[in-house]
């Protein structure tokens, strides 16, 4: 150590006469080395950072997610929701640019586009498109979803009421689907089948609201099936109330019958309740349906901050309910939770037609039955 210090005087040290002549002390040749160690540490704790700092910044390429717009409505019933999944799995399988722009090739019919050594299941990558590319797939989603959302409407539209004397119904509104038999003082609906398994809150809902958690999905204003009720006679009583103690729902009774047309055409017939198992009191291996009836509670209404009256079911789609809400138009005059945990119904599955059946839905008033 003592001749590498030597080498560092000699080196920074101005060798004049007075200097050569001058007597240092022993410490600088300890002293002078450490400085010149920790002087390299500190350097190389400066390259380390530095280079650390750069690999941060480098920027990855963002994977864009391209999300199907249903421009004619705000959320998606079950069944639509299932195609819009198939649809946009389809859309993932592009091969190359010139894909996305030309109408003439089929993307359904192209393999998935895959980087070396990606798994091919996976999803495609879309960091070499162009943003042009990029619009062309969003705008030909919203049309596809638009397309497929007709269709469901105009198959919706055909689609005749099942029951007798169908000519005969008075529509109520020029666009909903919904009618009086003013014959048995009924009230005539169509919906579809969205789910057939699992727990349940409601027996029905609006279209696009709640399908995970109900049976059928109407595409009618629910205001309009309040309406329709009080003008075959019904009257509503009030919704439930939890506090301060809990008071069941009331009014008066409905009974939901529904109609729909088998594998073989045949036009079937059951009561609401058959196709709702009461699995708080019976067992898999046993179920026994729903036993309990629907009454004409009504939902509720409020007024805003500018003093504009609203209709809860039509903001929550709350139809007929299982649970007990505040917003549902039918209830069941018993305590029923909504907690998922205590939830008393489910579907009975074995009963339900196949997603996506066309349904009639008849709500009569009990005191208007023959």
């Amino acid at each position: 150590m003592k001749k590498i210090s030597n080498i560092f005087v000699t080196l920074f040290f101005d060798q004049s006469e007075n200097i050569k002549t001058k007597n240092y002390s022993g410490s600088i040749y300890i002293i002078l080395p450490l400085f010149i160690i920790v002087c390299l540490i500190i350097l190389l704790f400066i390259i380390f950072f530095i280079h650390r700092e750069s690999k941060e910044q480098i920027v990855h390429p963002i994977v864009p997610t391209i999300i199907p717009i249903d421009p004619s409505d705000k959320s998606v019933s079950q069944s639509e929701t299932t195609e819009q999944k198939e649809t946009n799995q389809k859309e993932k399988n592009l091969t190359s640019p010139e894909n996305l722009t030309s109408p003439e090739n089929n993307p359904n019919t192209s393999p998935p586009v895959t980087t070396a050594g990606s798994d091919p299941n996976s999803d495609p990558d879309f960091t070499d498109l162009t943003d042009k590319e990029l619009q062309a797939i969003y705008e030909k989603q919203i049309q596809e979803e638009s397309a497929k959302l007709q269709k469901l409407i105009e198959e919706e539209q055909q689609f005749i009421p099942l029951v007798d004397k169908a000519d005969k119904l008075i529509p109520l509104h020029q666009k909903d689907r919904i009618w009086f038999d003013n014959e048995v003082g009924a009230v005539v609906l169509t919906g579809r089948i969205v789910l057939r398994e699992g727990m349940l809150e409601l027996f029905a809902c609006k279209t696009k609201s709640k399908e995970h958690e109900s049976i059928a999905a109407i595409r009618v204003l629910p205001e309009l099936i309040h309406a329709a009720l009080l003008a075959v006679g019904a009257e509503n009583g009030k919704p439930v109330q939890m506090k301060p103690e809990f008071v069941p729902p009331s009014g008066d009774e409905i009974e939901i019958i529904v109609k729909w047309r088998d594998n073989n055409g045949q036009i079937k017939e059951s009561p609401a309740q058959e196709w709702i198992w009461d699995n708080a009191n019976s067992k898999e291996d046993n179920k026994k349906p729903m036993k309990t009836h629907w009454v004409f509670t009504g939902s509720i209404r409020y007024k805003d901050e500018e003093g504009n009256e609203h209709y809860v079911a039509n903001e929550t789609g709350e139809l007929f309910g299982l649970s007990n809400f505040v917003g549902s138009i039918l209830d069941v005059p018993i305590q029923s939770s909504a907690d998922n945990d205590k939830l008393l119904f489910s579907c009975f599955t074995e009963k339900i037609p196949p997603l996506g059946t066309l349904i009639t839905i008849i709500l009569k008033p009990v005191k208007n039955k023959k």
